[in-house]
């Protein structure tokens, strides 16, 4: 039985929620939609599959952590085991079936995905498939493809978030300051969000949509900053920790995590210290925000002179996971972070350099220096759970963009060792083969090589995708480390994908482009996802003959990593600083089109036709 992406999305759809949810049990960490086995044979059953690290008896579980028979009585469940599945981070080496894991036989990533080896410099026109790092830090990853950028037409490359270096991620979706402006008629608070325009009467800044939902009054987010602006005639407005309706006594806790700011722009009060009371009125100014490390999940807002006036704020945690810093020391702590804190360098990765090979891999394999491959352009946030939470931030891709340095553009169509043509995006489906080229596995499975018209053949074993739209809780600890709650980040309509027999990729591999084999198309191959996490399981612990190893990957779906990045496929169009007919760029002939203002893509050209005949014939 093999079900479609559709049928997959219903079978989700019919748990009500509940499939999602399984992933709050101790040990569950993958769920998907499948066909159920018993006794080792296929049923022919529909059924949600559930990945644990371990099967255990059931009177060793606790009863909140069974996984039950079946979700809200319709759909059976089968539990198989799966190993934790991780961010695919730093690593090395190229293919082989052994179970030593690659990233432990060769730390510097795999010789020719470092350095072309032509010249053993680095590549100077940036095929998918190659080493890529944040310039300040040493870790790696992999630049998957050339795309386009939607809005700008201007080409991007595709990795990974995290493989550019973002380590605890952000604390928020919120840039810059949130503002709400408040005015009353003496009974009843009137909230306005300046930056929707939108209005509401006793504002409650909650939702039962999640932490993202993009109303206009949303929860609090902890970390980020809110300001009140006050109307000339507003009476008391007030901030509680105290999560009641006021009694009009003044019986109340006052939230102390605020600066407050006279009409005529004077500080009179912060956090706890100053004149007056800690509320505003009369044209002040209140800027508030609430600390990661804050121990309440709700606060209330409200005045003195009037009972029943204000509202809840439920507040919203974001986890950061142990954080790969300056001041971090190994092995990982095993408490949880609730304090927040970033590390400044991992603040903000807009506008990093990325360098080209990254720099754990420089001068290795007989290679020499490092270029400037561009700087980050966009990311896909990531969001962790966090202890106070209620609900479980759920994320759709793990991904960014990196502009092209305009001293060195020099973009390539080309996946190094699987195409020399423009890449197509297309959908994924269930048992489709998959190939991909990495810095640290190189091209996978092994012994892939292409005939003339680009259909890849020869290999041995075969990576096939098990779920298009699996649900997945990814751990980003550091090195492998001890997991914590925020550690983990959930993802939705992912790719699980698994190789029996070899490495199909391991750490170093994140930002990796997925390639499908189109077997509506001649068997050639397109462009269907990301991979972004992974793991193995060593498979001579069951006596499994020839198979030293499994390994299970997942990737974010094309489409997803397209529409959040605002993304297009890059139909091998380019722009060079040259005046001529025709120009030859990488072995390709390239006719002159009409003119534009878009800056060059290319800067080298190899040759220059006059008569575009002698270029194609050349």
């Amino acid at each position: 039985m093999q079900l479609t992406p559709e049928e997959e999305r219903e079978v989700l759809q019919s748990t009500g929620g509940l499939a999602e949810k399984l992933l709050s049990k101790a040990g569950v960490h993958v769920v998907f939609p499948g066909e159920k086995v018993k006794s080792g044979k296929k049923t022919g059953e529909t059924c949600i599959v559930v990945g644990v690290t371990e099967k255990k008896r059931k009177r060793d579980i606790s009863p909140g952590d069974l996984v039950p028979d079946r979700l809200n009585d319709k759909v059976k469940t089968d539990v198989i085991v799966i190993p934790p599945i991780y961010a695919s981070g730093v690593g090395g080496y190229c293919g082989g079936t052994e179970s030593t894991r690659p990233k432990d036989r060769n730390k510097q990533g795999c010789p020719e995905h470092v350095y072309d080896p032509e010249t053993n410099k680095p590549y100077f026109n940036f095929p998918g498939g190659i080493s890529i790092g944040n310039a300040n830090i040493n870790d790696a990853g992999t630049l998957g493809v050339m795309v386009r950028d939607r809005t700008t037409r201007e080409l991007v490359g595709v990795s990974t978030n995290h493989s550019v270096g973002l380590k605890p991620y952000v604390t928020g979706p919120h840039n810059g300051v949130l503002e709400y402006k408040i005015t009353d008629n003496g009974y009843t608070f009137v909230l306005t969000n300046m930056s929707t325009g939108v209005s509401a009467v006793s504002a409650k800044m909650e939702n039962d949509q999640g932490p993202y939902y993009s109303g206009s009054f949303d929860n609090f987010l902890a970390g980020d900053l809110y300001k009140f602006t006050s109307d000339t005639n507003l009476h008391d407005f007030y901030i509680s920790t105290t999560v009641t309706n006021n009694d009009g006594g003044g019986s109340i806790d006052p939230y102390t995590n605020i600066t407050i700011y006279t009409s005529g722009g004077d500080i009179r009060y912060v956090n706890g210290v100053g004149t007056g009371a800690p509320a505003i009125s009369g044209g002040e100014v209140m800027y508030v925000t609430v600390p990661p490390s804050y121990d309440k999940t709700s606060v209330y807002y409200g005045s003195w002179l009037y009972p029943n006036i204000g509202n809840n704020i439920d507040l919203t945690f974001i986890g950061v996971p142990p954080r790969k810093s300056t001041n971090y020391k190994y092995p990982p702590p095993t408490k949880e972070y609730t304090d927040g804190q970033l590390d400044p360098k991992y603040l903000n990765i807009i506008g990093n350099k990325i360098g080209h090979p990254a720099n754990l891999d420089v001068n290795y394999h007989g290679g020499t220096g490092q270029i400037l491959l561009g700087h980050v352009r966009s990311v896909s946030p990531i969001y962790f759970a966090h202890p106070s939470n209620n609900v479980q931030p759920i994320n759709n891709c793990d991904a960014c963009t990196i502009g092209l340095d305009p001293r060195v553009a020099q973009a390539s169509h080309n996946v190094l060792g699987l195409t020399t043509d423009p890449l197509v995006a297309s959908n994924s489906w269930v048992d489709g083969i998959l190939f991909k080229s990495g810095r640290t596995t190189g091209v996978s499975p092994s012994g892939t090589r292409l005939t003339s018209a680009g259909v890849p053949v020869g290999n041995v074993r075969e990576c096939k995708i098990t779920s298009t739209t699996a649900i997945i809780s990814v751990n980003y600890c550091p090195n492998h480390g001890t997991a914590t709650v925020q550690s983990n980040a959930v993802f939705r309509d992912c790719l699980l994908y698994t190789t029996t027999g070899e490495w199909f990729s391991d750490s170093g591999d994140s930002g990796a482009a997925l390639l499908i084999k189109d077997p509506s198309a001649g068997d050639t191959l397109k462009l269907t996802g990301l991979h972004f996490a992974g793991s193995f399981r060593d498979d001579n612990a069951d006596n499994i003959p020839d198979s030293p190893v499994s390994t299970f990957g997942v990737g974010a779906r094309i489409q997803n990593v397209f529409d959040e990045l605002h993304l297009t496929n890059w139909e091998g169009t380019i722009i060079a600083p040259v005046d001529n007919n025709c120009i030859k760029v990488d072995g390709d002939c390239y006719i002159k089109s009409d003119s534009t203002l878009v800056r060059p893509t290319h800067r080298t050209v190899d040759e220059i036709f006059d008569d575009c005949d002698k270029c194609t014939n050349d």
